[in-house]
């Protein structure tokens, strides 16, 4: 039973554990690539470059080497229809030269879903999405560009569809080989699309298109399309978000909510990764890293020096308010986000820049809209195994400029980590520019702590009531419903401007909570292994549960003092100043539980493990004086009755006697009597001479009743062997009144008396006392274990509400749900008895403890109790009688009536 009890409390805690971990998993640093930034501008040729774009549709054929670039909203803020070509080999921009029979193209439009249809032999091309029209429609349409013959064709879809809408994460990932369908003719592509909007609304539903047929000169309008819709559900509706498909898998970043206004002032933090199944899908939440963008790029990471690699999600650019943000200027140095999509954990890396010919690293300007698309290998270059390749172009900057440069995020075939920044080709450290930079100098740093929100300052007062433009993010603070507002005589009130939130690194963010949800489980096992709460030890059970309690105990502390160490070290303010220690209220909270736990945790520590052998060794002694007693009885049950009773000879009573006339005899009688064993030495068959005596005779019979002091004994059903040897040496009235000398004399005539247990005296005992739980611990203990807990989920509340109001929700729930099942599994635990010596079982005893009520029955007096023989009435020492057995009073009798009529 109790290996069963421990066992399903530790599995309980090993499950809620092994949730805590994964969420705190998500926030770890994963190795990355060594990324670098080329800037491909001045490397680019020909007349007819595109120019300055936004929201434009790109992708690349490998076949042709080919990079197209589609549509997209020009400086005019008018979407564009026109088709650009570059050749990668040549780096020569182009425009295409469709057959004479084929020159139809896609209506203008920017803000499409973009992706390239390979399938073998059947098609070669680059299909585009729906999107924004030219007079600001939302399109529906499904268009495909042949790279062959370079001309486009518009795909036949089945009836059954999305809305018109522009603004749709999605496409495709060309690592995913095409499928073969028994209906579809042809290998098919499956390109998806989640969400958008359009004029009035935003969506957030999930689209599957399935296209198959064949696309070639000669059968251009054999391309065909069908609409599956996936159930979507808890997805919110946002617009402007960044999308790539990875695998299978939607990953939707950053965008403005439906009920909030145009700008980057409106952009949030949601992150979701999208799996979906035939019928339906699920969108798990990523935690909140990165600063909250607009119209980021959203790509896989294709390379593939690691595995790891393969579910890392690479977010790039993007616009955000740094007003309300701080980013620690991550995305103005090139910042990559890198998103793991099993874990839905970031990493924030800022690559190696170009230095150019000036030798200045610089990266590209942070821009949303921005086209992007990936290769497992070099896009450019001679040496196209060495690394893996994202082109990016076009974009809008902060500024409102329409950008149409070229950058290409290489990421070489290595690995950098936090603690090795530097990759394995880092060679003499001198940085390459150029399409052949092979990664020498590069070095990457990665950023420890996410972006925060700055608290803005409120609307300067003036005398009408005014509202600030823009809405601050998590922890920024507004006065009032929406800004100042006057007082009711008309004058402004007079508003302070709030503080701007403090930042510290992330490692404090992660081990604060973790030292809590790592002490919880081992203060837990700790309570029902250890013997300060427990009353007796069992090696075999708790040894190996009490040492993981142990170590999860010292790496809990050493988080918590690792913890708010660096909180000290690493607080930083927005305009990178160093605050003054303990300015917030935050700080001085979280000092004062701190010193309140860790301080005298570890003096109790110290006690304990000073204490502890002294603990185990008394034990240890008990167990062992168990063993001798237990070995002892053994022996002696197993040795004959003559060796277990212990000779007269060593007997040492003092005498007790009635007044009677025996009492007169000379005083040393009265004195120690000690049994010399003469009887045993003596002849059996030439006994002393009989001494005389007398018998009262013709008495008068008297009935008796046992008095008061008599003890209730039934004399009845004791056995005792009598054996034949004369009396005539024992004075038959000492022997009457004094069991003593009975029993010191009886003994050399039959030496293997069997002792009879001692009869049952009902009639004298007290009822017994009802039942008591055990002792409760001392008061000093009580105390101290009350603080303990006291500050324990002093210190667990002061973190939940940290998360809730700072963290990610995710991490907030799973130290709750660690803490409420810590409490639930002590309440359970206390409340079957475990461990016996807990304050709180103790108390649960008491309350579950229901006393046995005493007997109102009158008790029976003594003389009641006595049975009416006649052996009672004829002995005149009933004290005598009710020591000694029946038989044995009455052999006595007559042998001494025989001595007295043989004498006479």
């Amino acid at each position: 039973m109790a290996n069963g009890l421990l066992g399903r409390q530790v599995f309980s805690l090993l499950a809620v554990l092994a949730f805590a971990l994964h969420v705190h998993a998500a926030l770890s640093v994963d190795p990355v690539p060594p990324f670098q930034w080329l800037n491909l501008n001045a490397l680019l040729h020909g007349t007819t470059q595109p120019p300055g774009l936004k929201d434009a549709a790109m992708g690349y054929d490998e076949t042709t080497r080919s990079l197209i670039i589609f549509g997209g909203e020009a400086s005019s803020a008018v979407p564009q229809s026109q088709t650009y070509l570059l050749n990668l080999d040549s780096l020569n921009w182009s425009i295409p030269t469709p057959p004479a029979t084929l020159q139809r193209t896609p209506p203008a439009r920017s803000a499409a879903v973009s992706g390239i249809d390979a399938a073998a032999s059947n098609r070669n091309g680059f299909i585009v999405i729906g999107g924004k029209g030219g007079d600001g429609t939302a399109l529906s349409d499904v268009w495909e560009f042949d790279f062959t013959n370079e001309f486009w064709a518009e795909v036949n879809i089945s009836p059954g569809g999305p809305s018109p809408r522009w603004g749709s994460s999605g496409g495709i990932d060309t690592r995913v080989a095409p499928v073969s369908d028994s209906i579809l003719p042809g290998p098919n592509n499956t390109f998806w699309l989640v969400g958008g909007q359009d004029s009035q609304s935003s969506f957030s539903d999930l689209w599957r298109l399935n296209v198959s047929g064949t696309l070639s000169s000669n059968l251009p309008n054999s391309a065909e399309g069908s609409w599956e819709q996936i159930s979507l559900p808890n997805l919110p509706g946002n617009f402007g978000q960044g999308g790539g498909v990875i695998f299978q898998q939607v990953v939707t970043s950053g965008g403005c909510n439906e009920t909030a206004t145009s700008g980057d002032s409106c952009a949030v933090q949601d992150t979701y990764v999208i799996t979906s199944n035939r019928d339906s899908a699920t969108a798990a939440p990523a935690l909140d890293c990165p600063a909250p963008r607009l119209s980021p790029a959203v790509v896989p990471n294709a390379n593939g020096f690691s595995p790891g690699f393969a579910s890392q999600m690479v977010v790039l650019s993007g616009t955000f308010n740094s007003s309300l943000w701080d980013d620690g200027g991550g995305l103005k140095d090139g910042e990559v986000a890198v998103l793991n999509v099993d874990t839905q954990s970031w990493t924030r890396v800022l690559p190696s820049g170009d230095p150019g010919t000036s030798g200045t690293p610089s990266f590209p300007t942070p821009r949303e809209g921005a086209a992007v698309v990936m290769s497992p290998q070099s896009l450019v270059g001679d040496s196209r195994k060495t690394s893996s390749d994202i082109i990016v172009f076009g974009g809008r900057d902060v500024s409102g400029n329409y950008l149409s440069d070229l950058w290409l995020l290489r990421a070489y075939n290595g690995l950098v980590t936090p603690t090795e920044p530097k990759w394995k080709g880092f060679g003499n450290g001198q940085l390459q520019t150029g399409v052949n930079a092979n990664g020498a100098g590069v070095t990457n740093k990665f950023v420890t702590s996410c972006a925060f929100a700055i608290a803005p300052a409120p609307p300067t007062s003036s005398a009408s009531n005014s509202t600030s433009n823009s809405t601050s993010g998590n922890g920024g603070s507004q006065g009032g419903d929406g800004g100042s507002q006057g007082g009711d005589d008309g004058t402004p009130n007079n508003n302070t401007v709030s503080a701007p939130l403090l930042n510290t690194s992330l490692l404090h963010k992660l081990f604060a909570p973790l030292s809590i949800a790592l002490m919880l489980p081992a203060f837990l096992l700790y309570r029902l292994t250890s013997l300060s709460f427990n009353s007796s030890y069992d090696a075999a059970l708790r040894r190996t549960w009490y040492y993981v309690s142990v170590f999860l105990g010292l790496v809990g502390y050493g988080l918590g003092i690792a913890g708010m160490a660096i909180s000290f070290t690493t607080i930083s303010s927005p305009d990178g100043t160093r605050p003054a220690p303990l300015s917030t209220a935050h700080g001085r909270a979280g000092l004062a539980l701190f010193i309140c736990f860790y301080g005298p945790l570890l003096l109790v520590a110290a006690l304990h493990a000073s204490t502890k052998h002294t603990k185990l060794e008394l034990v240890a002694e008990a167990e062992d004086s168990r063993k001798r007693a237990d070995s002892d009885l053994t022996e002696k049950d197993q040795l004959p009755r003559s060796a277990q009773t212990p000779s007269p000879a060593l007997s040492v009573r003092r005498r007790t006697q009635s007044w009677g006339p025996s009492s007169w005899r000379k005083a040393r009688e009265d004195s120690l009597s000690i049994d010399s064993g003469s009887a045993e030495m003596a002849d059996p068959y030439n006994p002393p001479p009989a001494q005389r005596g007398f018998e009262v005779l013709n008495r008068p019979a008297r009935p008796r009743r046992g008095s008061g002091s008599r003890l209730a004994v039934p004399l009845t059903n004791i056995s005792h062997p009598s054996g034949s040897r004369s009396l005539g040496d024992l004075d038959w009235l000492n022997r009457r009144r004094s069991l003593t000398a009975v029993g010191e004399l009886d003994y050399p005539l039959d030496h293997s008396t069997v002792t009879a247990p001692p009869p049952s005296t009902p009639g004298t005992l007290l009822d017994p006392p009802v039942e008591a739980p055990s002792n409760m611990p001392p008061p000093t203990s009580i105390l101290s274990r009350l603080l303990f807990h006291t500050s324990l989920a002093a210190l667990t509340v002061f973190c939940l509400a940290t998360l809730w109001s700072k963290g990610p929700r995710g991490a907030f729930a799973a130290l709750f749900a660690w803490a409420a099942a810590f409490y639930i599994i002590l309440i359970a635990s206390s409340w079957r008895g475990r461990p016996d010596r807990a304050t709180l079982s103790l108390l649960f005893g008491r309350l579950r403890m229901e006393p046995r009520p005493r007997s109102t029955a009158p008790r029976p007096s003594v003389s009641d109790t006595l049975p009416e023989t006649d052996e009672n009435v004829a002995f005149p020492y009933t004290h005598l009688s009710a020591c000694v057995p029946e038989s044995v009073a009455l052999r006595r009798r007559r042998a001494a009536k025989y001595r007295y009529r043989g004498g006479r």
